[in-house]
């Protein structure tokens, strides 16, 4: 039998997006590493704030506890002097002795010089661990120098107190009895000031080590959950829906891991939704019902439809001469086909009966032009058999031949059947009059494409065909008019 002479326009299915890639980009800072820097450089910059801070209040504390020491020996030298005045004597032995062990037991005191009320340095000392001098005589000049107010060496800070007593009446002015300065050594003070310095940015550097280790490991524990989700999300992007994540912890991390656990159990449903769907409607549909699932109604609704039935001629005897193994590698290779067929014109496979095959057009999804879509398919599962043939006889088998009946009418669309199982199907006068058409379609000579006048009211400028003598069909109580496609005028668009 040869196929139908006529050609199809089939529309490509438009690429949904971009392919993805092999393999997910690397990330160039991690961010373990991110939060370990962070919460070092808040570590860093926290202890030298504090660290300046402490540094410089016990730079003025220390400061101020030797000039504080230094004020008191020489507040303590005036006294002295005050009491030596109201004494009987002038005793400079006591002061001397004084002033010696200020000078020996204090070591950061640079030198004490004591003048009396004349302006005559009465008495003077020098650190020589402080201030050396080379012999007696540059002692001499140094302490009449500093007595004097002269300039103190590098490091050293001096203190002056003036020495003065109350008049003797109690009125009048005071007496001022001499003068007492007081060099402090700053070196040694500072040298003091770098050691705690040391020792603080040692104890520093202990903190922002574990600080950083903690930070580390906390950033590494929050991080790792995340890179498996990121594997996960990676393999899901390409396809592999097998992933669930296990994450413990109740935190925002297990809460978006248990987010995505339900994300992937939603689309290996919708995946095993669309691999349903594939079985039965072409891919093009499976995603326009996928991107828009409110157009499909399940419960059962009217709908003008257009139903296809096509059968193998002579199967009964096939069965009788074929082994098992061949039958069903025959039925396979020619489902195949056809079904391809069906697909490509947007049908609804709605079942296999044997070797029968049950196309719908218009359902799920409404097709206005469901009639034409229908005539074209069936006149390409014509061609596409025709070129199975051509193959079967290359290897010695025997050709197949088909009979079609197609009607046009109202039907009842939807899921039909028990809670245990449904199938969503067709039911009506329209689909019991395809099959008693396509029955009727062993009696005809020529193409046995065979279509009710309902179908061919609605294409009749776009095929050629054959008004046949009604024939009264089973299950008819009147003549039922049916046409014979013999050729296709249009283009299928």
């Amino acid at each position: 039998m040869s196929g139908f002479a006529f050609s199809t326009v089939r529309a490509k299915a438009s690429n949904k997006g971009a392919l993805l890639s092999n393999r997910a980009p690397k990330v160039r800072f991690p961010l373990q590493t991110r939060i370990a820097l962070l919460v070092t450089l808040l570590l860093l910059s926290t202890i030298l704030t504090m660290s300046g801070i402490y540094i410089h209040r016990l730079h003025y504390e220390k400061r101020k506890s030797v000039r504080d020491a230094s004020e008191a020996i020489a507040l303590f030298v005036g006294n002295l002097m005050v009491a030596r005045m109201v004494g009987t004597k002038k005793d400079i032995g006591l002061l001397e002795r004084f002033v010696d062990t200020a000078v020996r037991l204090y070591r950061d005191v640079a030198f004490i010089t004591v003048v009396d009320e004349d302006g005559s340095v009465e008495y003077g000392r020098l650190n020589p661990s402080v201030v050396p001098t080379a012999d007696t005589e540059s002692e001499r000049v140094k302490i009449a120098q500093f007595a004097a107010g002269g300039a103190v060496p590098p490091k050293v800070g001096a203190v002056t107190l003036t020495i003065v007593a109350p008049p003797e009446s109690g009125k009048g002015e005071q007496v001022e009895l001499g003068r007492v300065r007081v060099g402090f050594s700053l070196r040694s003070l500072e040298s003091r000031i770098v050691q705690v310095t040391v020792r603080s940015l040692a104890v520093a550097a202990g903190i922002l080590a574990v600080g950083v280790l903690i930070s580390y490991l906390l950033g590494r524990r929050i991080s790792r959950p995340l890179r498996k989700l990121a594997f996960a999300m990676e393999a899901v992007q390409k396809g592999d829906l097998d992933h669930d994540i296990s994450i413990a912890s109740k935190d925002e991390v297990g809460l978006l891991a248990r987010s995505f656990n339900v994300m992937v159990r939603g689309l290996r449903e919708r995946e095993k939704y669309r691999e349903n769907f594939a079985r039965y409607v072409s891919p093009q549909l499976v995603e326009r019902i996928m991107h828009d699932p409110d157009s499909v109604v399940l419960h059962g609704e009217r709908r003008d439809v257009t139903v296809l039935f096509s059968d193998i001629r002579g199967f009964t005897r096939l069965t009788d001469e074929m082994a098992p193994e061949e039958l069903v590698f025959m039925l396979n290779e020619y489902f195949d086909k056809m079904v391809d067929v069906v697909f490509r014109y947007d049908g609804y496979l709605n079942k296999f009966m044997g070797d029968a095959v049950m196309a719908v057009f218009g359902a799920p999804l409404p097709v206005a032009d469901h009639p034409w879509r229908a005539v074209a398919c069936a006149a390409e599962m014509f061609n596409a058999l025709h070129v199975l043939n051509k193959a079967r006889r290359k290897r010695g088998d025997k050709e197949l031949k088909i009979g079609i009946g197609i009607s046009t009418g109202e039907v009842i669309v939807g899921n039909i059947g028990s809670l245990k199982k449904l199938e969503y199907t067709a039911i009506g006068d329209a689909v019991n009059l395809a099959q008693r058409i396509e029955d009727a379609s062993k009696t005809v000579d020529g193409i046995p494409l065979l279509i009710s006048a309902a179908t061919y009211s609605a294409i009749m400028d776009r095929v050629d065909i054959e008004a046949l003598q009604p024939m009264l069909l089973k299950g008819k109580t009147v003549p039922v008019q049916v046409y014979q496609v013999t050729g296709i005028k249009e283009i299928m668009k």
